[in-house]
């Protein structure tokens, strides 16, 4: 497979590739980022008002990922999947849902926040958003492992289940915060005239730490 596109969110920045496509300063909170880094890059998605920071975070990622590539021209829908990484799980989350049900007095458990506390939500926008249908994972890592990424990938291209994947990094807690995801194609598939990465352990890391 190789690598076609990358995107990095971190310290109130958005990077395509080795641009920088978006900044603020770096004071602002994630909200007070994360929202105008929407408008600005993103087309117009009322849902994104009602996902929690994890789900914002990933889905502004993939969005700038994606733009001007049309993966559903090259793949069917069940050729496209997705695999993260984080630390954190849905922590942001999880503490608000803690909040509505730790006391009897204020106990109002919200269905709007529970279903975020699911990881697989993050994953479900952007399939849904996108019309992707194929496999999509969500595994709990202690820091980034580009080896345990490659390996997930790698198994489901070569056991044919995956022709195109968007895979990588995409972790918050609190305002503490950091998406790096790539595009990894199939080599048989992608135009070969151009240059790209290959997907591979070494290439991973590199981009990840760029």
């Amino acid at each position: 497979m190789l690598i076609t596109k990358t995107t990095h969110i971190s310290h109130n920045k958005v990077w395509l590739n080795d641009q920088v496509v978006y900044q603020q300063e770096p004071e602002s909170n994630f909200q007070d980022f994360i929202k105008p880094a929407f408008k600005e890059l993103c087309t117009p998605y009322p849902k994104f008002y009602k996902m929690d920071s994890l789900s914002k975070l990933a889905y502004v990622a993939s969005e700038v990922l994606l733009k001007d590539t049309d993966l559903l021209s090259k793949y069917s829908k069940e050729e496209i999947g997705l695999v993260f990484l984080n630390s954190t799980s849905t922590i942001n989350t999880d503490r608000e849902h803690q909040k509505s049900v730790s006391g009897r007095a204020n106990y109002f458990p919200s269905p709007a926040i529970f279903v975020y506390t699911l990881p697989n939500i993050m994953l479900g926008e952007i399939c849904i958003k996108n019309g992707f249908f194929g496999e999509n994972l969500l595994l709990v890592s202690e820091k980034f492992d580009a080896e345990m990424l490659h390996r997930q990938v790698k198994q489901l291209h070569e056991s044919q289940r995956l022709q195109a994947c968007i895979t990588g990094w995409v972790d918050i807690d609190e305002d503490n915060y950091q998406a790096f995801i790539m595009l990894a194609e199939s080599d048989s598939i992608v135009d070969n005239s151009k240059e790209f990465c290959t997907f591979d352990v070494a290439t991973i890391e590199k981009l990840f730490n760029r």
